[in-house]
């Protein structure tokens, strides 16, 4: 059995083309996402607070991967019209803040084989 994820997302407002997520990590808030869906595309803009977890930046790549790779199943599970997906995370990290591209679903190993 896997071990559920840290990361859960919970719908602050909705409509057919928008939804404004709450991030928690660990049931601690950390951030916002809006996605907005267009056609066979989603688009999503996330800003995650990192300040209070201890995570160097020289981990924050992996960090991402992890997280995006979350994010982005949340967005495909929301329906066939969120095939793929772009868009950036911007993580603050307190004294520093970065942001990174959304990777591809086949950057992930997530969404549909035969669209690739």
């Amino acid at each position: 059995m896997r071990n559920p994820s840290p990361v859960s997302f919970v719908v602050q407002t909705a409509s057919d083309q928008e939804e404004r997520l709450a991030i928690a990590i660990g049931e601690r808030p950390a951030g916002q996402a809006t996605v907005r869906y267009a056609e066979a595309t989603a688009t999503i803009r996330a800003r995650v607070d990192l300040g209070r977890l201890p995570l160097p930046a020289e981990q924050l790549d992996r960090f991402h991967y992890e997280f995006s790779s979350e994010l982005i199943a949340y967005v495909l599970d929301r329906g066939a019209m969120a095939q793929e997906s772009d868009g950036a995370i911007t993580y603050d990290l307190g004294a520093q803040v970065y942001s990174r591209r959304l990777p591809s679903h086949r950057e992930v190993g997530l969404g549909y084989p035969n669209s690739w």
